[in-house]
């Protein structure tokens, strides 16, 4: 089994297979083949992510500024984390590559200054 995640290139991973005795002998040979076709079907059956580090950036802006902002972080590949709605809206996103842009200029210029920007945090992200 540890050689099928090692092909696979999967860190991070845990693999248990629970054989239930049905009266078969399987030898040594059943057995490694058994549990690496259980492991290759769990696999082949499961949904992967990555984690990354990303500069995770928090900003207030306007109602009147949302959609901008949106089209802003979409425009430029950049996970929009989650939107709180108060009397302002609270943004989180986060920015793996700037591609080299500054992002902290370009939503100042978007909201004509009006955005307030919350501490810069590099943190490690799932995508």
């Amino acid at each position: 089994m540890l050689e099928v995640l090692k092909h696979e290139n999967l860190t991070n991973v845990v693999c248990c297979v629970t054989r239930y005795f049905g009266g078969t002998l399987l030898g040594t040979g059943g057995l490694v083949r058994a549990y690496t076709e259980s492991l290759k079907d769990a696999l082949n059956n499961s949904t992967f992510s990555e984690e990354t580090e990303a500069d995770v950036y928090k900003v207030l802006i306007s109602y009147a500024d949302e959609i901008k902002i949106i089209n802003f972080l979409k425009d430029n590949d950049f996970s929009l984390l989650s939107k709180d709605y108060s009397d302002k809206v609270d943004v989180s996103f986060a920015v793996i590559d700037d591609k080299g842009v500054d992002v902290k200029a370009k939503i100042l210029d978007l909201t004509n200054g009006t955005a307030e920007f919350g501490e810069l945090i590099r943190q490690t992200i799932v995508l």
